[in-house]
């Protein structure tokens, strides 16, 4: 078993966040713009990538936001298989175009869509602790910890 590192965009707008709409056997849910980290590439580069494949969008990366890490084995309610452990860059990002879906987005993505953040606490918005924070107006901490 490996670490992965991976990145995420954190796209705002009038109360609003950028997510990319994604299906499971639960419904629907969301989750910010990105993926893994490539090798050879810096991790301001992997979020401007992602977000050009997810959003069809370009992006100016403005800074590492939060950590986020995610170890399965520490979340019996999640869906993902045992064994996964990803350490995730959240970066706050400025549209340079607007979003449409992306040419090369993940099989399981469905679209993208603008989210109140006042509603992510009752939607299926992955990392949970990030929709509460965003949703209460608090300060988003440097590192958020192993969340699911």
């Amino acid at each position: 078993m490996t670490v992965r590192s991976s990145v995420q965009a954190l796209v705002l707008r009038d109360r609003h966040v950028l997510v990319v709409v994604k299906r499971d056997e639960q419904g629907e849910l969301y989750v910010l713009p990105g993926g893994g980290q490539e090798f050879g590439e810096n991790l301001e580069q992997a979020v401007a990538r992602e977000c050009w494949e997810e959003l069809g969008a370009r992006v100016r990366v403005e800074g590492l936001l939060t950590v986020r890490e995610f170890i399965s084995d520490h979340h019996p309610t999640s869906t993902e298989p045992h064994g996964v452990h990803v350490v995730n860059h959240v970066f706050a990002c400025t549209l340079l175009d607007e979003p449409c879906p992306g040419h090369a987005g993940d099989p399981d993505q469905e679209g993208v869509r603008w989210l109140p953040l006042e509603e992510l606490p009752r939607l299926r918005f992955f990392p949970r602790r990030l929709a509460e924070l965003l949703a209460q107006g608090l300060e988003v901490p440097s590192y958020l910890g192993d969340v699911n």
